[in-house]
């Protein structure tokens, strides 16, 4: 009797150890799926076979393990969609067992970009979601067919030495492999040591190292199958402007022997003479009537047409002239009689046109 006790007993440990092997898993033992295929943002079939690996040999989330072996899963669930979580429909669905793979059940969209991630299920709980992956649907553009994109940004003046760098492809039949983006100090691109591309259809990018402040660059991109590149879209500029540096980015230079006068326009009174050819940083800018008036970084302003400017004056803050000389009817009306430009120029009210040598009334 006590040796048929002992057997039942040993039968009894045997039945519970199996029974300990078949029980579901627990959320505290499953881990994140991982190893998620397509690549990100890889170019897709419009029915692609998403994949993945369970256990996987990739970390999860703390506090998540990478997934027991020691119990049993019922099947994954895979979330798919093309907007932020919760906004578009759900277009995944569940597999059942140790599957790793699903297929939509109906084709997807061409040419969009897809989101999905996955989990896995047991009858005690779910495991975490995996990270989200992103890959768009083909069909693929025929290399010969490439079109030239088109650029967003960056441009004009930007306040950042790591931009990113957005740009559209024309229409929506297709999209290339990915897009080649080449990044310059000099229009020709001669130095391509800034430039770089996708290697998928995803349409923003940046450099690998931060670009130099105080500077004009710029860029241009091509798509590209394998190593095939299609047109370039045309050239855009932008300017970095991060510290002070208006004084090394903008420089007036006379052309002709001018003024430099206390405001914008020739009712101010002159404070100092311009010679051609003289380099002077400026500090801002103010646009009159009769144009452009630089401010001159040692505090007087010069007429733009009276010289030129190296950089661009978008860069530049625009200034708030100082009130205006109050004048009378003989000081206008004497500008007539004047036949020196020099004095033309001195005299309140009254402006030199250098083309008929006449001195006017401003």
């Amino acid at each position: 009797m006590k040796w048929l006790i002992l057997t039942l007993l040993a039968l009894g440990v045997i039945v519970v150890a199996g029974c300990t092997l078949s029980l579901p898993c627990a959320p505290s033992d499953m881990g994140a799926p991982g190893n998620l295929v397509p690549a990100n943002y890889a170019l897709a079939p419009l029915s692609p076979t998403l994949t993945w690996e369970y256990p996987s040999s990739v970390p999860s989330p703390y506090p998540y393990p990478v997934g027991s072996t020691d119990c049993t899963i019922t099947g994954f669930q895979v979330y798919l969609f093309t907007d932020v979580i919760g906004s578009s429909p759900d277009l995944g669905g569940t597999v059942s067992g140790s599957t790793h793979s699903f297929t939509p059940g109906a084709p997807l969209a061409p040419t969009t970009l897809y989101f999905w991630q996955v989990r896995v299920l047991s009858s005690s709980g779910n495991g975490p979601w995996s990270g989200i992956r992103a890959f768009y649907t083909g069909p693929m553009c025929a290399t010969s067919s490439l079109a030239a994109p088109t650029l967003g940004s960056p441009a004009g003046v930007i306040h950042t030495l790591r931009p990113i760098f957005y740009w559209n492809y024309p229409g929506s039949s297709c999209l290339p492999e990915g897009y080649r983006i080449d990044v310059s100090t000099s229009a020709s691109f001669a130095d391509t040591s800034l430039s770089g591309g996708t290697g998928n259809p995803r349409t923003s990018w940046t450099t690998a190292e931060d670009l130099e402040d105080c500077t004009l660059y710029y860029w241009r991109v091509a798509a590209i199958n394998d190593i095939t590149l299609g047109p370039f879209s045309p050239t855009q500029t932008f300017n970095t402007q991060v510290g002070t540096c208006l004084a090394r980015l903008i420089i007036f230079i006379p052309k002709i022997r001018g003024y430099c006068r206390i405001g914008p326009g020739t009712l101010y009174d002159v404070l100092r003479t311009l010679s051609p050819g003289d380099r002077m940083p400026v500090a801002g800018w103010y646009v009159a009537a009769d144009g452009p008036w630089y401010y001159l970084a040692d505090g007087c302003y010069a007429s733009g047409k009276t010289g030129d400017l190296e950089g661009d004056p978008e860069l530049l803050p625009i200034m708030v002239p100082p009130p205006l000389p109050e004048l009378d009817k003989h000081s206008r009306s004497s500008c007539r009689g004047i036949t020196s430009s020099l004095v033309c120029e001195q005299t309140p009210g009254c402006v030199y046109d250098f083309d008929s040598k006449v001195c006017r009334a401003q």
